[in-house]
């Protein structure tokens, strides 16, 4: 019976990409502190996407909610093609070498000229600059800025018109007349709702419309770096790294948050925000509930972030115990600040999950301790995730505290023997302490009450390994 009522369909994504280079790098001549260097080229890309729908799942535009399977099947055709033309050179040009207080500084430089054969992405033309400069043997001085320009890809421009069913808390819950007269912005988003204080969406799951946008901007901005490398020569195998890092992107190339965008709705009234909820009409028996919400892939406003990182290593060779290598890499985010359109209020995101963004726990640590001792080696390793909280967890209840999310360390392990004939066997556990993820819940994240990107979902696991070298 089922078979006789159900039928397949087809859909078919092509992705096609070529390209071409010529490039010739090597001296040009000497100065007193070394060879100055080039390297020059040329490069020809093309790309092109293309999204064939079966008639069966064709649906209706703009909204691709009717077509004649069932509605989260309906998508439609999408095409997008383009081809850029690039140039570069970049040059390295020793400055002074074996000085007092100047044992080494070194200068490079370089441009690339891209020229894109879609219109809203147009030609562009970005440098950057790298200084290095030694004073002594133990200490590296660097620092560097580049500009930064990163075209959107062909799937950013080409996707289909996908349905999925993003959770949503809908501001517009128990609203009522006096709430919508005292905020214009609440009324822009609340488009149909009853004004009878009793509205609420019937699911915590509303339709969403995923789509591409053929006229998408390229993102660009400037990226500034600085920082010191420093091995002192009285311990052997140890160093010490500091890098401070700056961004700023405009024109951040990302796919909308329901959540998101209606708070901006509420927030600033804009239009761009506001109108991408398409409710039911006032008058039928599901008005003010959402038909759907569009999500499509924008250039969302400026993006500005900086921190830093620290890095140490320490190799001890040779011990009575064996050879011993430990490593700690911590990055600390100072800032990360979204201003959502021109106008609009900056969002400070560091601290905090956001659904549009991600996670950005102010503090991330990985440290690795490393042994080896005749054929065995062994791996231990932490990582350190802290703690973070989540702004308007509930979505509808205004001034609430933030969800406080704790901070979480992972420990893995491994221990390995090497036989003689290159045989190697391994065993080992990853999150031995069997941590479960922290519940953001469900208004907060995509799915699964928790931030699936960040956090381990497996808790405790083993494994075992057989290699062989020949």
């Amino acid at each position: 019976a089922l078979q006789s009522i159900s039928t397949n369909y087809r859909t078919e994504y092509s992705y096609e990409s070529s390209g071409y280079s010529l490039n010739a790098n090597g001296e040009l001549f000497d100065l007193p502190a070394g060879s100055v260097l080039m390297a020059v080229g040329a490069e020809y890309r093309t790309q092109e996407g293309n999204f064939e729908v079966d008639v069966l799942t064709r649906g209706e535009p703009p909204l691709f909610l009717s077509c004649l399977l069932a509605q989260e099947t309906c998508s439609g055709d999408s095409f997008a093609k383009y081809n850029v033309r690039e140039l570069y050179t970049e040059f390295f040009v020793p400055v002074l070498r074996d000085l007092p207080g100047v044992q080494q500084l070194n200068f490079t430089a370089g441009v690339r000229y891209s020229d894109y054969s879609k219109d809203t992405i147009g030609d562009s033309t970005n440098a950057q600059f790298k200084v290095e400069y030694r004073p002594i043997a133990d200490l590296l001085v660097r620092a560097s800025y580049a500009e930064v320009f990163r075209a959107p890809t062909i799937v950013d421009l080409s996707l289909a018109p996908t349905q999925d069913s993003p959770t949503f808390a809908d501001p517009c819950t128990n609203v009522t007349q006096p709430m919508l007269d005292a905020n214009p912005n609440l009324a822009a988003a609340c488009v149909g709702v009853p004004t009878t204080g009793r509205f609420a969406q019937p699911n915590s799951q509303v339709t969403g419309l995923i789509t591409g946008n053929p006229n998408l901007k390229p993102e660009t901005g400037e990226v500034m770096t600085a920082g010191v490398v420093y091995d002192p020569n009285f311990i052997q195998g140890l160093s010490f790294t500091v890098d401070y890092w700056n961004y700023k992107i405009e024109d951040l190339i990302t796919q909308l948050d329901p959540n998101f965008a209606i708070g901006q709705c509420v927030a600033s009234g804009n239009t761009a925000f506001c109108d991408l909820a398409h409710r039911y009409p006032a008058g039928t028996a599901v008005a003010g509930e959402i038909q759907v919400f569009e999500e499509p892939i924008v250039n969302l406003g400026q993006l500005k972030t900086d921190g830093v990182d620290f890095g140490t290593k320490y190799s001890l060779r040779d011990t009575p115990i064996g050879t011993l290598n430990i490593s700690l890499d911590v990055t600390r985010i100072l800032s990360y600040e979204s201003t959502p359109s021109p106008g609009a209020q900056p969002i400070e995101i560091a601290g905090t999950f956001d659904r549009q963004f991600g996670n950005y726990a102010k503090w991330r640590g990985l440290l690795g301790v490393g042994w080896a001792m005749g054929g065995f080696d062994g791996l231990l390793t932490l990582r350190y995730i802290h703690s973070l909280q989540v702004n308007d967890p509930d979505g509808l209840i205004e001034n609430a505290p933030p969800l406080e999310i704790g901070s979480m360390t992972y420990v893995d392990a491994s221990v390995g023997y090497t036989f003689a004939s290159n045989t190697k066997v391994q065993l080992g556990a990853i999150n031995i302490a069997d941590k479960q993820p922290p519940l953001l819940y469900q208004n907060n994240v995509v799915n699964a009450n928790t931030d699936v990107s960040t956090y381990d979902l497996l808790g405790r696991r083993w494994f075992a390994g057989l290699s062989q070298k020949f």
